[in-house]
């Protein structure tokens, strides 16, 4: 007897959404964090720049903004606190993410017209049929 299991992305993505609303699943990042496909299929940026992106991405949750020490962010990421900060800045040059100052850390935030920023929308466009 062979058991078939059918893919679906709709009954997948419903699943994560209840796990994430679980409280007892994990008390911090509820568990997993959904990230939009542009941000990994975002040309133009390294790959520490999207690793710190999505975990910049975590940390906000749906506050739009947050302020993780360089330390946290490179102990997430990977990779040292120089690193951290050196590619934190060319995302700000990028106008990816926004760097407040405060007294303890930096508050970063997304930009209002992100879906506006040159690096998104050379992401969105279709690939011409000569290149595979």
């Amino acid at each position: 007897m062979s058991v078939q299991f059918r893919y679906s992305r709709e009954a997948a993505n419903e699943y994560l959404g209840r796990i994430a609303k679980e409280s007892t699943f994990t008390q911090k990042h509820k568990g997993f964090t959904i990230v939009p496909q542009k941000f990994h299929r975002c040309y133009g940026l390294t790959e520490y720049e999207k690793l710190i992106l999505i975990d910049l991405w975590a940390y906000m949750g749906e506050k739009h903004h947050c302020f993780p020490s360089l330390e946290s962010i490179a102990r997430n990421v990977g990779c040292s606190s120089k690193t951290v900060d050196r590619h934190i800045h060319s995302l700000a040059d990028k106008k990816l993410v926004l760097i407040g100052i405060s007294q303890r850390n930096h508050t970063y935030y997304l930009p209002d017209d992100l879906h506006k920023n040159p690096y998104i929308l050379m992401s969105e466009k279709p690939m011409s049929s000569s290149v595979k």
